[in-house]
């Protein structure tokens, strides 16, 4: 669909429907309906200008595939721990300062992209993401991370280039592939655990 603004109306009333892609579309609401798009798998809003999100949105328990990328998100809805398929979640170039707490109750979620969120710490239950894979954090104001994250079983690719850590705590067994990169605020680490 082309940067048009679009109006989601006539889509609203789709309960079948299984993929939704309105990448750069001009939408700068998302209504409160979309939580009647029950058997939604797929959803692609990103490039759009998206602040806040509906709680609605956490309806769509059958969602495996988020993507929300470049869409000026300030916070996730606090329920977000709802959406009980999600698989891929797609939050890069928002200005998330936090993850809500309910965030760690995704117990399918395989890959987090939160690149360039303005993240200043992740929470302290990450470790409860036990499917997580691939977690990419570049560009962040991360200073360390919880110690939860040796808990984080599947993880095998981390991305922290550009953060500004100045510890790793102990790390996921499971880890196949660190990529640090530059560490900004830092000339090196002060600990390695």
């Amino acid at each position: 669909m082309d940067s048009i603004g679009l109006s989601l109306s006539p889509v609203l009333g789709l309960s079948w429907l299984k993929d939704l892609r309105m990448e750069y579309c001009n939408l700068s609401c998302l209504p409160n309906e979309v939580g009647n798009l029950i058997s939604l798998e797929t959803l692609n809003l990103s490039g759009n200008n998206l602040p806040t999100l509906p709680n609605s949105i956490c309806d769509l328990t059958l969602l495996k595939n988020l993507n929300l990328s470049d869409c000026d998100v300030l916070h996730l809805p606090g329920e977000i721990g709802q959406l009980i398929s999600l698989k891929r979640l797609y939050l890069g170039g928002n200005n998330l300062l936090t993850l809500p707490d309910s965030f760690c109750d995704l117990a399918c979620l395989s890959y987090l992209d939160l690149k360039d969120c303005n993240l200043s710490h992740l929470p302290d239950r990450i470790g409860m993401l036990s499917s997580l894979m691939s977690l990419n954090l570049e560009r962040n104001n991360v200073f360390s991370l919880p110690n939860s994250f040796s808990d984080l079983v599947s993880l095998e690719k981390v991305y922290l280039s550009n953060c500004r850590l100045e510890s790793l705590p102990e790390l996921p067994a499971s880890l196949e592939s660190l990529i640090l990169g530059t560490v900004e605020g830092s000339n090196h680490f002060q600990s390695f655990q």
